[in-house]
């Protein structure tokens, strides 16, 4: 399969496999931005890559919690009327609600994924 002179596509579950044959893997999961995390590689570095991915997305969330924050509380302060910072300020806070909203549902469909032995009623060995 490795020497093969064509593309494939496959889906698997098999680690060894991934780890020996693969050169490129694709996760298809809401919870990232683009609804697909994909690596060259094979999957110890897609496994690699997924975390730092992750952790990345962490940092910004929890950036954008605290800007998000500081704006809220700019907000209620009760910002001048009718000026064109005011304005402008206004509606960038109001963007970051949106996103910071879009983050956290993308966290939920992440913890949501993961599926437990106990779940599924499955007996590990």
């Amino acid at each position: 399969m490795q020497r093969a002179s064509f593309a494939s596509v496959i889906v698997s579950h098999d680690r060894y496999f991934l780890e020996n044959v693969a050169n490129e893997v694709v996760e298809l999961n809401p919870a990232y931005e683009n609804g697909a995390l994909r690596v060259s590689g094979n999957y110890s570095a897609f496994l690699e890559a997924k975390e730092l991915y992750l952790h990345a997305q962490r940092n910004r969330q929890e950036a954008l919690e605290n800007r998000v924050h500081t704006e809220i509380d700019w907000l209620r302060r009760g910002p001048k009327a009718r000026t064109t910072k005011s304005k402008a300020r206004i509606d960038k806070a109001h963007e970051m609600i949106g996103e910071l909203a879009e983050m956290n549902a993308r966290t939920r469909a992440r913890a949501r994924r993961s599926i437990s032995p106990r779940q599924t009623g499955k007996r590990s060995s």
